[in-house]
């Protein structure tokens, strides 16, 4: 397809994501996680793979260095570590999943700005040393950070991002009414007017839930909008707390669906070879099958899959910001 009938095509997928979100945030998500979220993640990090990961340094270690700290990262989420002894060293970072979350995003700034050793050495020092200080002096903002960014930053405001520059480069009016109306969504969703006894759901849609991060997204959006500290309870949501997750089905619904769309424009079609077509095929009918099976299970094992291909993401979302203000540069001086 060309631009025109790919833009086209996700005005529908945004309208469908949230029109169905509406109706049925929980069972929405659930779906679009177990269903579309597997394929997402072998897909990408297929691409990622095949584009080096966009780390400006050639030098293969630092390619090498930074899966390894990505599945460090993945292993600190599963499980869980006492270092109780380097409390007053900057080692203290290496305990803490959300310091380490903030280390690789960062870092992968650096990755894509030098390619010299001496100037990624350096920066990786700083950075640890700067996460330290907002660890040690503001921990909630890393508390927020570390929940939000693998979550409803990544398949909202990232993708958002990927729209706009979409958007940019090919000059489609259409792209850019996708931007806006992804960016009225969550405005759209404020001023729905509805009832919070509509959503009760299922014991065991319930106990599913809970063992994701939507209740602690629930809970500290709820914190943010009203100030209160509800405890989270599917039984009793609140009305923020629908909406919120009426906006989390959709983010993550809309994510997949614009991935799966834009083969042709992004290329990770082309990175697919017939063997690798086949494995992850068969992986993903493995996931869809472990999660029809017993969903816990399925969220416990894809953990791996999930959380890695949003860590490495990261190189790609800091080109995509700079190659947006690189071309919003060059338009401004072409004016």
């Amino acid at each position: 397809m060309n631009t025109k009938k790919i833009d086209f095509l996700n005005v529908w997928f945004i309208l469908i994501s949230l029109l169905i979100a509406v109706i049925i945030p929980f069972r929405l998500f659930l779906f679009s996680y177990a269903f579309f979220g597997p394929l997402h993640y072998l897909t990408e990090i297929n691409w990622l793979n095949q584009k080096g990961y966009f780390i400006k340094s050639k030098n293969k270690s630092w390619k090498i260095f930074f899966i390894s700290i990505c599945s460090f990262i993945v292993i600190f989420n599963m499980v869980s570590f006492s270092f109780s002894e380097l409390e007053n060293s900057f080692l203290q970072v290496l305990k803490d999943p959300n310091s380490l979350l903030i280390v690789i995003l960062l870092f992968s700034t650096a990755l894509i700005l030098f390619k010299k050793v001496v100037h990624l050495i350096i920066s990786l020092v700083f950075i640890i040393i700067l996460t330290m200080l907002v660890k040690k002096y503001s921990n909630s903002m890393l508390i927020y950070l570390g929940l939000f960014i693998p979550t409803l930053i990544h398949v909202y405001i990232f993708t958002l991002f990927f729209m706009i520059y979409g958007a940019i480069k090919t000059k489609s009016q259409l792209g850019f009414f996708c931007v806006i109306l992804m960016v009225f969504v969550p405005v759209l969703i404020a001023m729905i007017d509805l009832s919070s006894d509509y959503y009760k759901l299922s014991e065991h849609i319930d106990a599913i839930l809970r063992i994701t991060s939507v209740p602690e997204i629930i809970n500290l959006s709820t914190h943010l909008f009203s100030q209160e500290n509800l405890e989270f309870r599917y039984s009793d949501l609140t009305i923020i707390g629908v909406k919120t997750q009426i906006f989390i089905a959709f983010a993550y619904t809309y994510h997949y669906l614009n991935w799966f769309s834009k083969t042709s424009i992004i290329g990770w079609k082309r990175a697919l070879t017939k063997q690798k077509t086949f494995f992850i095929i068969m992986i993903w009918v493995f996931s869809v099958l472990l999660y029809l099976k017993d969903y816990k299970t399925g969220l416990s094992v894809l953990f791996i899959l999930s959380y890695i291909h949003v860590l490495l993401e990261f190189p790609l979302n800091v080109v995509t910001i700079r190659e947006i203000l690189l071309l919003t540069k060059h338009k401004h001086n072409m004016d």
